[in-house]
């Protein structure tokens, strides 16, 4: 199926992982072309721990996911690490395997959404890649310049929408 929408989302968003797991269990996920874009796109790396994440905010947007979704498997992490790399996996997996692209970005979404794992921690992406199949490659091409031309494309993209919430 010839994907419809172009979807800019957010790791580190409550309402872009509600929206994946949505669309997974819709089995709906062939209707988009996924973007990975940051809202906050200085953050620490490694995520600081100690530092809370707008706190009013984050818990606000986490309350109106449960409102929508009470059944949502989701935690409130310590913090909201930089994506960036996760964002750049994604686009290099896109190019070679579309099908464990896609099972990579879920394992994302989760292991931050319902464990916290820091997604600016190249090895825990790693471990990631590894469980669906992608491990060497997540490594040999996070730093690719095409890649990063990529996503800093995306990035315009989302911004040139004028829309600043996610997802989009």
């Amino acid at each position: 199926m010839i994907p419809e929408f172009i979807l800019y989302s957010d790791f580190t968003s409550p309402s872009c992982y509600a929206l994946e797991e949505c669309l997974w269990e819709l089995r709906a996920g062939d209707l988009v072309v996924w973007r990975g874009v940051q809202r906050g796109v200085h953050r620490p790396i490694p995520m600081d721990a100690s530092e809370p994440p707008q706190t009013e905010e984050l818990t606000h947007e986490i309350d109106l996911v449960r409102q929508c979704w009470p059944d949502l498997s989701i935690a409130e992490p310590r913090s909201r690490p930089d994506a960036g790399d996760a964002i750049r996996a994604m686009a290099a997996f896109l190019l070679i395997d579309d099908v464990r692209a896609q099972a990579f970005k879920r394992a994302s979404y989760r292991a931050f959404w319902r464990n916290g794992l820091d997604l600016s921690d190249r090895r825990a992406l790693y471990t990631i890649a590894e469980g669906v199949g992608l491990a060497r490659t997540a490594v040999e091409l996070l730093d690719h310049p095409h890649i990063a031309a990529t996503v800093t494309l995306w990035q315009r993209q989302w911004k040139h929408t004028g829309i600043r919430t996610l997802p989009v």
